[in-house]
């Protein structure tokens, strides 16, 4: 089996964001978070599937006219309407989608996210681990 990069599944996922430079800092900062238990490609698809989140979330923070630095983090959450003719999209208002909110209802704002949240589920390990020392042997290749 190849190993990944996470440039390579993102250009797989979603083209758009190839080259963009948020990656490499994102990506960083995800593999901070993610729990050491998931290694390999699984480790990889976990780390690409939350920088797209991110990407996802920042792109709708400033499509919103927010911004992505400092402050009171995005406050749109799930798209809950679309509407073909006069391009509309309504989203849900999520109250503090900032750190300290309940990971399930975040990733629940993109379809990474919540991709992510499946994917982790199926393993029974989460980001943001609350787990005391290391894996050992329960690592998951």
């Amino acid at each position: 089996m190849a190993d990944y990069t996470v440039d390579q599944i993102i250009a797989v996922k979603a083209s758009g964001y190839v080259g963009d430079v948020r990656i490499p800092i994102f990506t960083d900062l995800a593999d901070q978070q993610l729990t050491p238990c998931l290694t390999g490609n699984n480790r990889t698809y976990a780390l690409a599937l939350q920088v797209l989140h991110w990407l996802a979330m920042a792109d709708r923070a400033l499509a919103d006219g927010g911004s992505t630095g400092g402050g009171g983090g995005v406050t749109s959450g799930p798209i809950t309407r679309r509407k073909e003719s006069e391009l509309e999209i309504s989203y849900a208002v999520t109250k503090g989608a900032t750190a300290g909110t309940d990971m399930e209802q975040e990733l629940k704002q993109t379809p990474y996210g919540v991709e992510l949240y499946a994917f982790l589920r199926k393993f029974m390990v989460f980001a943001y681990t609350r787990r005391v020392g290391p894996c050992g042997s329960d690592t998951i290749s």
